[in-house]
Parts: C-alpha cells; structure tokens; sequence
C-alpha cells in the first residue's frame, strides 16, 4: 500500500496557512495532463454545434413573474432561470447577479441563493446552457444574447451587474467580467481564472470562494497571491467543504461582499446600519472563536476577512493590529513554510495514486479506500486532516474522468473496473451510480441500469437535463422513482 500517512504526517502538526497563501481510457500521462489542466480548460471546449448567434427572439417581452423560480419565455436556444424578488416593481433599477454551473444547472444556484437575492433585493438569472465543454465563441455568444434579453425585460441596475459561477462556470463568470463591460464583480466558487491572454483588469472586485478539501484549493491560494500583488480588490473564503456550490451561509459572504464594495466604489450611498450591523456581527463571531481556541488558521482568515472585507467603511486597526502580530511570529512563519510543504507533498501523493489508478485492481482500492477513510478520521490535526481529504476529493475527480472515457470509448470492462473504484472512493457521489446504469444500458440490460439510476437519484443526482437526453434510457426514464424536477 502506498504510505498515505507518510507523506501527509511527517511535519508539525501546528500548520497555519497564510492568506498567500492498465486502461486504454486514459494513460496515466493523460490523467495528469488532464488533471493540471482541468483548471484552464474547464467551462470551455473547441466545438459546439447548437449556438445560436441570432438574438433577435429573445427581445420579444413576456410579463415576468416575480417571487418565484422560473424559465425564461424568450430565445429557446439560450435558456435560463431567474428570480425577482417579490419587492421587485419598474420604478427602480435593481442589481442583477449572472450564474453560470458547469453543467449548465441554471436552476441550480437561482434555487439555491433564491432567498439571499430576496433579502438583499437582487435579481438572480441562472444560464441553462453554459457549461463545460462549450467553446469560449459560443459562450460569449450566448452571454450576450442572454443579457441583451434580460435587459429588455427587467429594470437593471447597470452599474451593479455581477457574475458569479462554480467550477468551469467560476472561470466564465470570470471571462464575461473581461470581456463585458460594466461588470461591478465576480464571484468564483472553486475554481480560478481561464487561461488569459489580456493583461489582468482591475475594474472589478473578486471574490474567492472554496472548500478545504477541494482539488482546487492550492489553485486558489495561488490566485488569491497573484491578485494581491496585482492589487486587484479580491478577498478569498475557505470553508470546511469540498468541490461544491457553497451553502446559504457561506455565500451570506457573497452578498455582503457585493454590498460592501458597492458602498466603497460610490455604487450605492453610505448605508450606515449595514456597515455597522454586520461588523459588529463579525467582532462577535471573531470574540466567540478566540473564546472557542479555534485552529489559529481560522482564526488568522477571519481577522483578514475583517481587514478585506471592511477597509474604508470603518475601523479596523484592531484587526490588522492582530492580524500582523500573528503573522510576524517567528513560530507562525515556520508553520507557514511547512505548510507549503505539505501542499508539495499532495502533489507526489497524487502522482502515485494516479499510477495506481491503473495498475491496482479494484480490490486494492475498495481495502485502500476504507484505510484512508480510517486515517481521515483519526487524524486530529486540522490541517493535516484537510489535505488528506484533498487527496481523497482528487481521486475522486480521476475516477471520474476514467470512467467517463471509457464509456465513451465502448470500454465496458475497464468502466466497469473503474465505476467499482470511483464508488469505494467516493460512496456518496451519485455520478458512479450514473456511470453503471450508462454501462448497463449499453449492454440492454434495462432493469439493472434502472436500479441504478434509481440509485443515483437516491444519492443526490439531480442533472435531469443530462438523463433525460441520454437515448439509451429513453424507455425506463418514466420509471425512475422520485425524480426531481
């Protein structure tokens, strides 16, 4: 077995991170390339064959409905959801947030966030057609297309337009800022910016958001280095998670970001209850973490949430006082070095895992998993914890990528090998179950690819869109229990 604990233990177990801080499928090499590129290439592809470069149906103006989750009347061709709050009336103009899944989930974030943008009198549209593997051309295409409409039915505030998205939809949100103007922010959950060959612009603020145990998390931090040293307005938010939508809490952040920085940049007047309600919110909420001796990592990201979040507003000396005494102390700048360590070492322990991704068999990895499991949850180190589940969260993205190339390449014994893999690693993920009722519909045997997506859906599948196009279950799709809508 490979020396999981090795690797990940041999350091101090009082790691603090700075702000800076056998398959024919897909060969080994692929993996990786596929793997360190994945955060340039996701959300866009080369081809395309549905864009649709005329806009003109999409003015048509449809009577909206407010207070509710709803799809878009206009271009069929470019469909989205959106939510206006129930105060929404035309005597104002209103911000507007645009969200963009890497599956082309449009509902997904709009159900999501629905009751933030109801508190905060935003408008939420979510793209249904965005989504990873959509070339950059039509992408664009269909942003403006999908604006243009938007901005011919609803009363939008243009100075206080936002994009926001997840994954391969966090590097769009990011392209439309770019190369749309009048963008106020961004918000990118999970993953960075697409590979750019403009030189970086500061006309809008960013903010970073990703789980702790997300495969993109050292991604991030290194985004998060680049734009300080850009001076680019942006702040980053870990949370406890992984490669996912942040919940309601989290994204609270968002909002109030967004708020924020509309005060600071002259967008919106001075709103002193707001400044003054939610810092000392955070005063509370910093007292209550030093009182619970929290890990000083996250106590170290909240002093600089304060910092960056509240700069220009009102006073915050006392936060960069503490900020700066933690950071100057020579035992936490230790602590910082053997942390990019271990960021290091994940890099090695992944490259070994990728190898034994295709010479192990699933055995070994069904006894693997259920160890790493194990070592997870005895771990009593925060940090050391959070990189082991990384390594778990990047296993999980390759076996995905393996088992989606080998049934698309008709390799049903290397997907079937591979399924057994991705479900040890990865239990309560429901693309596994998705991928062994795909390989069951290739071989005709229906009842058992229904059990499958039965149990799927059991497990969270919620892409309809993607199963209910798929021909090979057009004749048991009428029979899969609770489906969501």
């Amino acid at each position: 077995m490979l020396n999981f604990n090795f690797h990940l233990s041999t350091y101090n177990k009082d790691m603090v991170q700075s702000k800076r801080i056998h398959s024919s499928a897909l060969n080994i090499a692929q993996v990786i390339v596929i793997v360190m590129s994945i955060a340039l290439t996701a959300g866009c592809g080369m081809n395309s064959d549905d864009s649709d470069k005329s806009g003109d149906a999409s003015l048509e103006r449809y009577a909206p409905v407010i207070g509710e989750v709803t799809e878009n009347l206009g271009n069929p061709n470019h469909k989205y959801y959106y939510y206006l709050p129930t105060t929404y009336d035309t005597n104002q103009v209103w911000p507007v947030i645009y969200c963009f899944d890497s599956h082309g989930r449009g509902s997904l974030p709009v159900m999501k966030y629905k009751d933030l943008a109801e508190r905060n009198g935003y408008i939420l549209i979510g793209s249904n057609k965005s989504k990873n593997g959509m070339s950059w051309e039509d992408t664009f295409s269909h942003i403006k297309i999908m604006t243009e409409q938007v901005d011919s039915q609803l009363i939008i505030n243009q100075k206080r337009v936002y994009a926001m998205g997840f994954s391969g939809g966090a590097r769009v949100a990011v392209s439309m800022a770019i190369h749309k103007k009048g963008i106020a922010g961004v918000i990118g959950c999970a993953a960075g910016f697409p590979k750019l060959k403009e030189k970086l612009k500061k006309n809008f603020s960013y903010l970073g958001i990703v789980g702790s145990y997300d495969f993109n998390y050292a991604e991030m931090l290194q985004l998060n280095e680049k734009l300080d040293d850009s001076n680019v307005n942006n702040h980053l938010l870990i949370f406890d998670g992984k490669h996912e939508w942040p919940n309601e809490k989290i994204m609270k952040d968002g909002f109030l970001w967004m708020e924020l920085n509309s005060i600071r940049s002259g967008r919106e007047t001075y709103h002193d209850s707001l400044i003054k309600f939610s810092f000392n919110h955070e005063t509370l909420k910093t007292d209550q973490m030093l009182d619970e001796q929290v890990h000083p990592l996250k106590l170290y990201r909240q002093y600089l949430k304060v910092v960056n979040f509240y700069w220009g507003l009102t006073n915050t000396v006392k936060f960069e006082q503490q900020l700066k005494l933690l950071g100057d102390n020579p035992i936490m700048k230790q602590v910082l070095v053997k942390h990019s360590k271990i960021l290091i070492q994940e890099i090695e322990i992944k490259g070994q895992y990728a190898n034994a991704l295709a010479e192990q068999p699933a055995a070994w990895w069904e006894t693997e998993a259920v160890r790493m499991r194990e070592l997870i949850a005895s771990e009593d180190d925060y940090v050391n914890q959070c990189s082991y589940l990384r390594v778990m969260s990047y296993l999980s993205l390759v076996s995905y990528l393996q088992c989606d190339a080998a049934l698309k390449q008709n390799e049903l014994e290397n997907a079937l090998r591979y399924i057994d893999i991705f479900s040890y690693i990865d239990p309560t993920n429901s693309d596994h179950a998705y991928f062994r009722a795909l390989m069951f519909a290739k071989q005709d045997l229906m009842n058992e690819a229904l059990n499958s997506l039965n149990r799927a859906v059991e497990l969270g599948f919620d892409n309809m869109s993607k199963m209910n196009s798929e021909l090979l279950f057009s004749s048991i799709l009428d029979q899969v229990i609770d489906k969501p809508l």
